[in-house]
Order: structure tokens, then C-alpha cells, then sequence
């Protein structure tokens, strides 16, 4: 019997019903995802562990995710790992400015649980 190897996936999300969905979404679709509450928490397990997908709130207490997309570009280890922004901010100037900062991919909540599962299996390279 072949074993797969999920693909692990860092979900940054402050908001409990957003990263329980985004939580049993990623689970239910075969990702093996780590939830971290605040930036810091995040920071730490990006130090400790390597990720497939990171999923980033902008809006954090403390670290924002602005910072911790900054810290992932600067270091090699972490440079290519690609990035889902998930933000309730819907401006193009957030969206642009998310792009030009190395952001893979953009969703605004309230979002769309098959959209959600899309944008991760588009960013991992699995169908």
C-alpha cells in the first residue's frame, strides 16, 4: 500500500469561525493544516517548519501579515513557498499592494468554501 504525504498547509487566522472553516476545508480536501492565531505564533512555526502553503490574514494582532509575507520573502528557505492572502479588506490598492509583495493568491472573506479549496489546490499544484 502506497502512503501519501499530505501536503502541509500554515493557516495565520486570528478569527476562531474563519480558521475552523478554513481548518475543516483543508482537512476534508486532504491538507494537513497547522492553525496559528497570531503572527508571532506564526513566525515561530515558519522558524520550525516547512510549509506547502502558507494561508495569511492581513489583519493580526501584533505581527500583521504584512510582516510575516515580508519575513517569508526575505529568507530562502521560505521565498518560494507560495502565499494565500485571506483578508476582509477588498480594495485594489490592498490587492496590488499584496501582489507586489510576493502574494500568490487573494481571496476576500467572506469567501466561498469551494473557491477557498480551489485557490489552495491551484497554489500547491494538486487537483
Amino acid at each position: 500500500m502506497i502512503k501519501t504525504v499530505k501536503r502541509k498547509v500554515l493557516v495565520v487566522e486570528d478569527t476562531e469561525a474563519t480558521s475552523r472553516v478554513e481548518e475543516r476545508t483543508l482537512d476534508g480536501s486532504g491538507f494537513e493544516p497547522v492553525i496559528c492565531t497570531t503572527g508571532s505564533a506564526a513566525l515561530k512555526a515558519i522558524a520550525t517548519q516547512d510549509f506547502d502553503l502558507v494561508v495569511l490574514d492581513l489583519a493580526l494582532p501584533g505581527v500583521d501579515g504584512w510582516a510575516i509575507l515580508g519575513r517569508l520573502r526575505a529568507e530562502p528557505r521560505t521565498a518560494m513557498v507560495p502565499v494565500l492572502i485571506v483578508t476582509a479588506r477588498d480594495d485594489a490598492e490592498t490587492q496590488q499592494r499584496a501582489r507586489l509583495s510576493g502574494a500568490n493568491g487573494y481571496l476576500t472573506k467572506p469567501f466561498d468554501v469551494d473557491s477557498f479549496r480551489r485557490a489552495v489546490t491551484d497554489l500547491v499544484g494538486v487537483a
